[in-house]
């Protein structure tokens, strides 16, 4: 029932469940609408975080840069995925507010499943994507808001662009 709470799977009467189909304007609207509330987000955590917040980010970073982003077999590393949600959630951590939070961490798992889609066939990216957290780290504990959501609108809508590349039809190849 979760899973449906959060679009992932339709419930259907007297059939059960099935997993929620893909399409390209969600993908769009799910990563402009996470965008945009992490920058909120950013915002409020450059104003009230203190050290404590600032290590974390330190550390989730340091965490996410020891590992590669695709294994063996090209695909996304689950692990490196699970370092980059404490990477991103650092950076907000501070926001103050548990709602702002929960919808960016929800909005963050429906936005990792088409990531995951993309990256079955997809190969690595053409961009260092380790350079472009250290930059988003350092913008953020420098408590420099407006280059930290700059960083991050680079950083998602390369993303964005990963994927909208590689799709075909109605779902990613």
């Amino acid at each position: 029932m979760r899973l449906a709470a959060e679009g992932l799977v339709i419930l259907e009467d007297h059939k059960g469940f099935r997993v929620a189909p893909v399409s390209r304007d969600e993908m769009v609207d799910i990563a402009n609408t996470l965008l945009e509330l992490e920058a909120i987000a950013i915002r409020q955590a450059t104003q009230k975080g203190d050290d404590r917040w600032e290590a974390d980010i330190v550390a989730r970073f340091h965490e996410l840069s020891k590992r590669q982003m695709f294994g063996a077999d090209g695909t996304l590393d689950p692990e490196w995925e699970a370092r980059n949600v404490a990477f991103h959630e650092a950076l907000y951590a501070a926001c103050g507010s548990p709602s702002l939070k929960l919808v960016c961490h929800v909005l963050y798992e429906r936005h990792s499943r088409y990531r995951r889609l993309r990256t079955k066939k997809a190969g690595k990216p053409g961009r260092d994507v380790s350079k472009e957290h250290e930059a988003l780290m350092q913008a953020t504990i420098r408590r420099d808001a407006d280059t930290a959501v700059s960083l991050l609108r680079k950083h998602r809508s390369a993303t964005l662009q990963d994927v909208l590349t590689k799709w075909s039809g109605d779902t990613p190849e």
